[in-house]
This record gives C-alpha cells, structure tokens and sequence, in this order.
C-alpha cells in the first residue's frame, strides 16, 4: 500500500452532460462534488486517502480535495483523462504503483480497494469494467509495467488489448460497488434507491422526487 499513488481525473467544464434531460448545471455540479467525496472517503477508509491525488484543472475541486486530506494535480486545461493520469504518472516519477479511479463511484467500498491492492501482488495489472463493461472503473499498474492508456472509448476492452500487446498478467476484478458509475439518467434513478443512503444517493432521490412531483 505504501508505494501505491491513486490518481482521481476530475473533468472540469462541462460535468455530466449525460444528465442534462433529469438535472440542472448546478445540480449535476452538486452531485459531482459529492460523488468526488464519497470516492476520497473510501479511500480514507483504505487508509490511502494521504495517497489520494486529484488531477484536474478545476481550482475549485483541487482546493476541496485538500481540505478533505487528498492532494492534487492541476493541469493547465482539461485534455481527457489519458492526458490526466500521464501528467500525475509523471509528477510522480518516484512511485512504483498507479491506482487510477474515476470520481463518480458513489458504492466505492474500503474493502475493494484492498483487494484490489491484494490482486496487484501476483498480476502485472488490474483492471475493474464498468456496469456497462466498455468504460474502466479502475486500472491498477506499476510503472515498469504500464498498458496503453485508452480511456476515449470502449476503454475496458482497450486495456485489455492494451496489456496483451505487452505480454503483462492481468486480472479483471469485478466488484459491485467498483462497478458502478453515474454517467445517464437510468444510472441516476439507480443510485436513487441503492441500498446505501450515501449523500449523492439521497441527493439523487430527492432531485428526483421534486421532478416527478
């Protein structure tokens, strides 16, 4: 755990179009921050949150990440999340492993995150799909061993190829809260009534709630 950095792209701008027919800019704004904080919290479980950084050319979610104890990258303008996870790899030359998460997994558990550090220990790299198996929810790797980044599209498959082109081991690791992302309306009404009364799952209820009433 001790050598493992955990890079978080937070797209600036536009945050969740996707969400536009169901919520606002302010709400969508609204949900972003606290998805970001419930990713941070899971790590702050992990006990990794000191490790935790930020990459993004957000001011205002770089200076929330380090209230809440993360750290953070800036970038001088968004590039896509490639460019993102590069410009951390970077900044932290020194570090042997490279955890990369989106920052809308609001189901996120501590318990994943180690075993996903667990399954680093015996495979060059591995890598969680999202619900809809063509995103990547998580790409743990180490610097000697990096696949290709390719987050633009069908990124789960893209890495696979990626790392077979390199002849690095891989496990897939298919946790259910690691799975789950907020990116379209149905995903919305999902968190909406998940088990977990996480904040972003309450605020989803209750935006929801108002639009149908």
């Amino acid at each position: 755990m001790r050598e493992t950095a955990v890079l978080i792209p937070f797209k600036a701008g536009r945050r969740k179009s996707r969400l536009s027919r169901v919520l606002t800019m302010d709400q969508r704004r609204r949900l972003t921050d606290l998805m970001l904080l419930e990713v941070l919290e899971a790590f702050r479980e992990a006990g990794l949150l000191p490790r935790c950084y930020v990459v993004s050319s957000d001011r205002l979610a770089l200076a929330f990440a380090r209230r809440v104890g993360a750290l953070a990258i800036e970038e001088p303008r968004d590039r896509g999340v490639n460019a993102a996870v590069l410009t951390g790899v970077r900044a932290l030359g020194s570090i042997a492993n490279f955890m990369v998460v989106p920052s809308d997994l609001p189901t996120l558990t501590a318990e994943e995150i180690k075993m996903a550090i667990d399954m680093k220990r015996t495979f060059d790299c591995v890598l969680t799909p999202s619900h809809s198996l063509d995103g990547t929810n998580l790409l743990l790797f180490s610097q000697r061993a990096m696949p290709a980044l390719s987050y633009d599209s069908d990124s789960f498959w893209s890495h696979i190829c990626g790392a077979g082109r390199k002849a690095l081991t891989l496990a897939i690791y298919c946790g259910v809260g690691i799975m789950f992302d907020v990116d379209t309306p149905e995903d919305l009404r999902t968190l909406s009534v998940s088990r977990r009364r996480t904040p972003s799952a309450v605020f989803a209820k209750e935006v929801l709630h108002r639009r149908l009433s």
